[in-house]
């Protein structure tokens, strides 16, 4: 397994922005060490219920792209994980509950889509108690997560 470069994972999306502007930093590169620090952390954590890795991947290409051609947006390959309890079109969005463990919104949370629009790229979904309604995230469906 080739190494992380942990301080990418802990990268504030200013810093990457920032990074991206300044050639430093791809957004490729980016997304590579989050999806592969996930990979490594999730089995002890379970905080993911869906990953999106290469759609992630090929999206971050893209916006390697626009940041050689000047034509960004406001969250241009920045990575997201998204709230298992926000609807995102076509994924399964689950809310944490066993009733909807397939379910297929379709249609995108308005707050998710916006932050498509601005560039950012999901790269997971990420667990919820049962309808958002403990504060701890526990639910029959995906178990204990433990955020640490």
């Amino acid at each position: 397994m080739a190494s992380i470069d942990l301080d990418l994972c802990y990268l504030t999306p200013t810093e990457a922005i920032d990074q991206f502007k300044a050639k430093r930093l791809s957004p490729v590169e980016l997304m590579r060490a989050l999806l592969a620090r996930c990979e490594i952390v999730n089995e002890r954590l379970n905080t993911l219920t869906y990953t999106f890795a290469e759609r992630a991947l090929e999206q971050a290409k893209v916006a390697e792209a626009r940041y050689m051609k000047g034509a960004t947006r406001p969250l241009e390959g920045v990575p997201v994980a998204i709230k298992d309890f926000h609807r995102v079109k076509d994924e399964i969005t689950t809310f944490g509950s066993l009733v909807y463990r397939n379910f297929r919104p379709d249609n995108t949370a308005p707050t998710v889509e916006r932050l498509f629009e601005a560039g950012a790229i999901m790269r997971c979904h990420t667990t919820t108690p049962e309808f958002a309604h403990s504060r701890v995230t526990k639910s029959l469906l995906w178990g204990v997560s433990r955020n640490p």
